[in-house]
């Protein structure tokens, strides 16, 4: 989210400006709230098994495209894979498994 800003030539660009101010404090109201959704999203999906698309321990993703870290295993994954993990916590906006 941000604010708008007119570019020349545009039709947009003949439209009356909001103030900066509000502007401003408009995009943040969105970003808060797009954070507080994603939060609320994420915390659904604590305790139930999913697929993720493996990158690496740090990084890796769900098939909605949520950030997953995984819990440290002894197992060697290759990067590319899929496989079967369990979300079992959110920390800020990504959530933690360990394999399924």
């Amino acid at each position: 989210v941000f604010p708008f800003s007119p570019k020349e030539g545009t039709p947009a660009a003949k439209m009356p400006l909001v103030d900066k101010v509000i502007r401003k404090s408009r995009a943040n109201y969105l970003r808060k709230e797009s954070m507080n959704i994603l939060f609320k999203k994420l915390e659904s999906i604590v305790g139930k098994s999913t697929k993720i698309l493996f990158e690496s321990y740090n990084k890796s993703y769900t098939d909605e495209y949520f950030k997953v870290k995984l819990i440290s295993s002894s197992r060697k994954i290759k990067s590319g894979s899929v496989i079967n993990v369990k979300i079992v916590s959110r920390m800020e906006d990504f959530l933690l498994a360990e394999l399924g």
